[in-house]
């Protein structure tokens, strides 16, 4: 081979390396289809617009050949949008609130491990190849997957519905709709706080009949901050977002994530919009206080 071919053959061959990670484009439901048909497993970039890490994950780690080559050689890639994007979901379901985050899925939207906040190709290469070899899947969640929901037991669908934190997959909204309908009245009354938790999961029918099973607070009930605790801590993920907000650099990164917070408490109607600027201001008071304690070394 000549010196002249060699030279090409090189940069033929680094073009093709050079490209990075060949991200998925079509819909979650499409990734687990093509997973499955392909025996692969599936990565998830879950980035924002606004995230620097995100993008420097872009420029850099993802343009890796090595982390590339085998992130595209066993998984299926695929990248979701946290907060404008068709597939956000994905995001509030795994109880999201700062970027980026890599999770590694099952064919099944089993969720296996995530990383979070930049990462070095070598470190997301190692978490690759122990993700491909750790057998996380529940057996017993892959035989309920695999059944026809029409004959899951009330039992099998409760099962399924206590294990939402660990998969996401297109069947979410249908099990509950399937499991709404075979509870009592009194079981409903008793897990309302539980699908109201995945308020922007629920079918437009379910989110209505839950809604308004969820009284607002007086702000002037005497019991009233236990009862904001239960109302605005209706899960991890949201419990989750508050730490994330007050451990925010400055205040823009504080009013950002505090807004997505609102933004979601006034469409489950948690909250009014008299009550929100109260609010606002009162978690402000608390960021600034606890920003000006960090200074001083408290």
């Amino acid at each position: 081979m000549s010196r002249y071919l060699l030279l090409l053959f090189v940069i033929i061959s680094w073009n093709a390396t050079a490209q990075g990670i060949e991200f998925f484009e079509g819909s979650w439901e499409e990734v687990l289809a093509v997973a499955k048909e392909e025996k692969k497993e599936v990565f998830v970039d879950i980035y924002t617009t606004w995230c620097g890490p995100c993008k420097k994950l872009d420029q850099t780690t993802f343009k890796d050949p090595k982390l590339s080559n085998y992130i595209n050689e066993n998984f299926i890639p695929f990248k979701v949008e946290a907060e404008h994007g068709p597939d956000r979901d994905i995001a509030y379901a795994f109880g999201i609130g700062g970027y980026p985050v890599m999770i590694f899925f099952d064919a099944y939207g089993i969720q296996k491990i995530q990383a979070r906040g930049f990462k070095k190709p070598e470190a997301l290469l190692a978490l690759a190849k122990y993700a491909q070899n750790t057998i996380s899947s529940d057996d017993k969640l892959i035989g309920l997957f695999n059944k026809d929901k029409a004959d899951l037991s009330k039992e099998e669908l409760s099962w399924i519905f206590e294990q939402f934190n660990l998969f996401h997959n297109p069947d979410k909204q249908s099990y509950m709709i399937k499991l709404h309908a075979l509870l009592s009245d009194a079981e409903r009354e008793k897990h309302q706080y539980d699908f109201i938790e995945q308020y922007p999961l629920l079918s437009e029918d379910l989110k209505d009949f839950y809604v308004e099973q969820y009284a607002r607070p007086s702000l002037y009930d005497p019991n009233r901050m236990s009862l904001l605790t239960m109302e605005y801590d209706v899960g991890k993920q949201i419990e989750q977002e508050y730490k994330i907000a007050f451990s925010a650099k400055d205040e823009q990164a504080f009013r950002r994530i505090l807004k997505r917070r609102m933004d979601f408490a006034i469409k489950a109607r948690q909250i009014g919009e008299e009550e929100r600027q109260f609010l606002e201001d009162g978690y402000l008071e608390q960021y600034t206080f606890k920003q000006a304690n960090r200074e001083k070394g408290y």
